[in-house]
């Protein structure tokens, strides 16, 4: 088994602009998420650069926002979603408009628009609000798709929850729409299962899934500081715990096929020693497969961490705005015969005839 930890889908950041417009009186406040801006930083949470736009994810975000001529909200939970061209004030009666006397705007925005989330105020400044998310579980849920699906807007249940950097404008950029870029806060974990090129049979995957993965936790922005190495230290896990169920595969080729791709709580899974017939009493997160060769059953039972590749006491973290990637290559050695055969032994004992 071979794996891997790859980069976020999102990068966030306070984006610089470009081409002043003049500011005309009564113009709408507007909001755009870009893909590829000539100018942009990483996330807080990873080393990311490449990033999408949101609505490839998500078709809604909420926004909160200041101007510095006046301490409440302008924007105090406005929705903002998608028509399909645009982003729009999901509410009419939500849309605001710039004001000439302020010199600067300051604005916070998450996604989706789901219940839950709080901007909590840190002083009495604009710039030092942070959010906060609740009692997050996550469902044993996973996208259906063989190929690897960059966007987890497919789920159901579970919301690939996204914040992004404060992001202050200037007098100067009154007038244009204020750009966000958004990260991504979960963690995620993607497996593939492909067989040997040299193993010819068939072999169908029957099942497999990831067992005891904490499942339940509160997110605060504020609790520690983050780099982009990645962290798991934002999220207050509980002691609850759930599985991940994957895909079956009626044919494993010698492709890799994707059969699970979920959100994780950000957490360090710990090492520790199974055995492959599943008779170890399990207390860290581990993987279980089942599979069969021309029709012949097999099922084995592996310690999660050890299964990307940690071989002693330790962790492998599942890092907020990470995904962890897991390739499993089945494979068998044929069991084959050798035959020999004693000779005949002939025996010295005779009587003679006379």
């Amino acid at each position: 088994m071979l794996a891997a930890a790859a980069l976020m889908f999102a990068a966030c950041a306070e984006t610089d602009f470009v081409n002043p417009v003049h500011v005309n009186e009564g113009e709408v406040i507007g909001f755009e998420t870009f893909a590829n801006l000539p100018t942009k930083a990483n996330p807080e949470n990873s080393t990311a650069t490449d990033v999408n736009d949101l609505s490839t994810h998500h078709g809604s975000f909420i926004v909160w926002g200041y101007k510095n001529v006046a301490t409440d909200y302008v924007f105090d939970g406005v929705v903002i979603t998608h028509n399909g061209t645009a982003w729009n004030y999901e509410d009419a009666s939500d849309k605001k408009y710039w004001d000439k006397a302020a010199t600067s705007y300051e604005f916070y925005a998450a996604a989706p628009n789901i219940a839950g989330w709080e901007l909590q105020e840190e002083t009495a400044a604009q710039d030092d609000n942070y959010f906060t998310i609740d009692n997050v579980e996550l469902k044993d849920e996973t996208l259906a798709s063989t190929s690897f699906v960059e966007s987890l807007a497919g789920l159901t249940s579970n919301k690939d929850l996204m914040i992004a950097n404060p992001n202050n404008v200037v007098k100067a950029k009154f007038g244009e729409n204020v750009q966000f870029e958004f990260y991504h806060i979960l963690s995620r974990l993607n497996i593939t299962v492909q067989k040997k090129s040299t193993l010819t049979d068939d072999v169908v995957l029957t099942s497999i899934s990831v067992k005891d993965l904490l499942n339940i936790a509160n997110f605060d922005e504020s609790k520690t500081a983050i780099t982009t190495d990645g962290s798991t230290e934002r999220w207050t896990k509980t002691a609850n715990k759930g599985n991940l169920t994957g895909n079956a595969l009626a044919e494993v080729t010698d492709s890799p096929k994707h059969v699970l791709q979920s959100l994780v709580i950000p957490q360090n899974v710990a090492y520790q020693e199974v055995n492959r017939d599943g008779s170890t009493v399990e207390t860290a997160p581990y993987l279980y497969i089942e599979y069969t060769i021309n029709g012949e059953p097999f099922n084995a039972t592996y310690n999660l961490a050890n299964a990307f590749g940690l071989n002693a006491v330790g962790n492998i973290p599942f890092n907020e705005g990470w995904q962890n990637n897991l390739n499993i290559t089945i494979d068998a050695a044929e069991i084959k015969f050798a035959a020999n055969a004693f000779v005949w032994k002939s025996s010295d004992k005779g009587f003679g005839i006379e």
